[in-house]
């Protein structure tokens, strides 16, 4: 078993790395990322989790090689254990270690020769860094500038100068620890995202409007319509919702031939070979035993889709009828009716 723990800054995020094999051959491959502490903190927790997981497959020998020679030594009882915060970890170690019925070695390996942990755990630590830089980012005010890109800090009135074509940014976190991690720093990422949204809404406005056509009378044509404007406000697709005032063929078949979605609705073949644009046939309830599905399975690029919006009713009306069983109202109630009475029981 091959175990590493990483740390940026020191203190600071923590990650493991964990490789086992079994009989020569990989077993288990482990990264995570752990929280806030010491390097020697992260060596020690990739030792727990390797031996806890070694453990499971009942080893006779266990060969644990790791880079950190504080913790080789420590735990061959070459060196004593002094600091407050490794105490735990080291006496959690000999705990794991008397459960474990084989034989076990700690040896030292140079970092080269643990390439395969070492880069686990650098792995889980680059992408919490990169996720902890994410979700900072989304809180940023983007301004743009001639040459440049003006982004906020959490300082009120601080913003830092961001040059996106570099990428380069002017804060401590770029200079000191993104740039040594080759990761960008939240304000560039505020840029990035400042300017995919700029991008989607060029796109959105230069997208030809989708045609809905809605067929399916479930609901009155006013309330499809209100619904389907307010989600178009809001979501900004740039669609248009086809609802016709009659329900005749001629009319359907007119709507077919532009529409790239239909609402409900039965359709013939020659309904679909004219639909030269359809790509999709919501059926805006759950059941589809009325759906020719002989005439679909043919038709290449379009889509059937249902939904299960029921499925709380059908969870209730489900429970409501267990009750009923339960309790005999069915048969209480059609006996009561006809003047028979069984008293309070209802077994």
């Amino acid at each position: 078993m091959k175990v590493d723990g990483a740390c940026y800054p020191n203190p600071g995020n923590m990650a493991i790395g964990i490789v086992i094999y079994k009989d020569g051959e990989l077993f288990k491959k482990i990264s995570e990322a752990i929280g806030y502490g010491t390097n020697n903190i992260a060596e020690y927790k990739a030792l727990i989790r390797g031996l806890e997981e070694a453990k499971k497959i009942n080893p006779e020998r266990i060969d644990v090689y790791c880079d950190s020679q504080l913790v080789v030594k420590q735990l061959n009882k070459k060196y004593e254990v002094k600091n407050k915060g490794i105490i735990p970890l080291f006496n959690r170690v000999e705990e794991i270690i008397r459960t474990i019925p084989g034989k076990i070695y700690f040896i030292w390996d140079r970092r080269d020769n643990n390439f395969m942990a070492d880069g686990l755990a650098k792995r889980a630590l680059t992408e919490e860094e990169i996720s902890k830089r994410k979700k900072a980012a989304k809180d940023l005010k983007v301004e743009q500038k001639a040459d440049c890109f003006l982004v906020s800090s959490s300082k009120p009135g601080k913003y830092y100068k961001v040059d996106i074509n570099i990428p380069q940014c002017e804060c401590m976190d770029f200079l000191r620890r993104a740039g040594k991690l080759k990761l960008e720093c939240k304000h560039i990422m505020a840029v990035r995202n400042f300017l995919q949204k700029a991008e989607r809404k060029i796109e959105a406005k230069n997208r030809p409007k989708m045609k809905i056509l809605i067929l399916s009378k479930m609901v009155k044509a006013q309330v499809w319509k209100k619904a389907f404007n307010e989600l178009n406000k809001k979501a900004k697709l740039n669609l248009e919702f086809i609802i016709p005032e009659k329900d005749e063929r001629e009319t359907i078949k007119k709507y077919l031939k532009e529409v790239e979605v239909a609402i409900g609705g039965s359709f013939s073949k020659e309904n679909i070979e004219q639909a030269k644009k359809l790509k999709l046939i919501q059926i805006p309830f759950a059941g589809v035993d009325k759906l020719d599905f002989d005439l679909y399975k043919n038709c290449q690029g379009i889509y059937i889709c249902n939904i299960h919006s029921n499925r709380t009713a059908v969870t209730e009306h489900a429970f409501a009828l267990i009750l009923a069983l339960a309790k005999n109202i069915v048969t209480n109630d059609r006996d009561l009716r006809l003047g028979r009475w069984h008293g309070l029981s209802t077994k």
